[in-house]
């Protein structure tokens, strides 16, 4: 049983939940699901995998802070960070396309936004940089980049509605008006392929 499966960039091995860990598996099928990363007595649930494939985000439930956005090295000792811990709930956060930005859910202003900030590894510890850009308008969650970086779309509220935004992150963040793509009425699930020109 597992869940929440995320692929890594090069598309060899897929990262899922099952229970409250993180498991790996060839994409080919071979083998077995080997335990990543034991979430320390705490739900743990992947969410994405940086383009050079060295970092895993994921949202990790704590009891004082409810959801945290981490971040996971692929390499070396896996030790995990929180990225984004305040005490309101963040979650599905996602790299952009070059690794240099996270966009990411919160519910810091009474909803469900989408952010975005800089992503580093100066020092050699993965972080979160100065300056934040709020996504979303009138409520949005499940942030997902298009391919070339210049598009977030994102699913709205009430009808799970697919937002696209207009992204310029080139040094800084410039955000166009949130508009939706096609209308859904029942909350329905949808994955948007990397083009940005199909949904499922």
């Amino acid at each position: 049983a597992g869940g929440f499966p995320v692929w890594s960039p090069d598309g060899s091995r897929i990262f899922f939940r099952r229970m409250i860990d993180i498991y790996q598996k060839a994409s080919s099928g071979a083998g077995g699901a080997e335990l990543f990363y034991a979430g320390e007595g705490r739900p743990s649930t992947p969410t994405g995998v940086s383009p050079d494939g060295r970092f895993l985000l994921f949202t990790q439930m704590s009891g004082t802070t409810l959801e945290d956005v981490r971040v996971l090295p692929l390499e070396g000792n896996r030790q995990a960070v929180t990225l984004v811990g305040s005490p309101f709930s963040e979650s599905q956060a996602v790299f952009s396309p070059d690794g240099r930005w996270v966009a990411y859910a919160s519910l810091e202003s009474g909803r469900t936004e989408v952010y975005v900030r800089p992503f580093t590894t100066a020092g050699g510890v993965p972080a979160l940089g100065g300056g934040k850009w709020q996504i979303s308008k009138d409520g949005g969650s499940l942030p997902r980049w298009r391919g070339d970086g210049k598009e977030i779309v994102y699913r709205a509220l009430v009808t799970g509605s697919p937002m696209a935004v207009d992204v310029d992150a080139s040094t800084s963040i410039s955000v166009g008006v949130p508009k939706r793509l096609f209308v859904l009425t029942n909350n329905l699930p949808w994955v948007m392929a990397p083009d940005g020109q199909r949904f499922l």
